[in-house]
């Protein structure tokens, strides 16, 4: 798991008005990258795998071995989640470095799209939560 540096440790070469706009902006582009190909594409992994596990091809104990690492990568995937959620909330749209440079309109923009990507990391990890739940059920029958 990539987890991306926030706007706040990274330095500017320059004082003009695309860098100040690119600094959070690019961290977010790395942050949407994580989140769609890391979380999002491991999600579906453990999907796709609990549907396999539906059909009914292995036998109780490798069954029960299998959604026991299903659960691990499960966790797993919770705890990356939650360090792209606080990533996320440690990227600095207003540091001393580019606060004057930094239109409002550009300013909301970034907000809009980091609260957007929250929303989906959320989702991504409620998700997880459901899934974890559905194997403890099966687990404990």
């Amino acid at each position: 798991m990539v987890v991306c540096q926030s706007s706040s440790s990274m330095s500017q070469s320059s004082g003009d008005k695309s860098d100040a706009k690119s600094s959070a902006s690019e961290d977010l582009d790395k942050y949407t990258k994580v989140i769609e190909n890391e979380l999002s594409g491991e999600l579906e992994w453990i999907e796709s795998a609990l549907f396999q596990l539906s059909r009914g091809f292995l036998t109780e104990i490798q069954a029960a071995e299998m959604y026991e690492k299903l659960l691990k990568r499960l966790d797993t995937l919770d705890e990356n989640g939650m360090k792209v959620l606080e990533s996320l909330d440690a990227v600095d749209i207003m540091n001393s470095e580019n606060a004057d440079k930094i239109s409002s309109i550009e300013i909301e923009r970034i907000r809009v799209r980091r609260k957007s990507l929250v929303d989906r990391c959320n989702q991504i990890l409620r998700q997880g939560d459901y899934f974890k739940d559905d194997i403890q059920k099966i687990l404990k029958k």
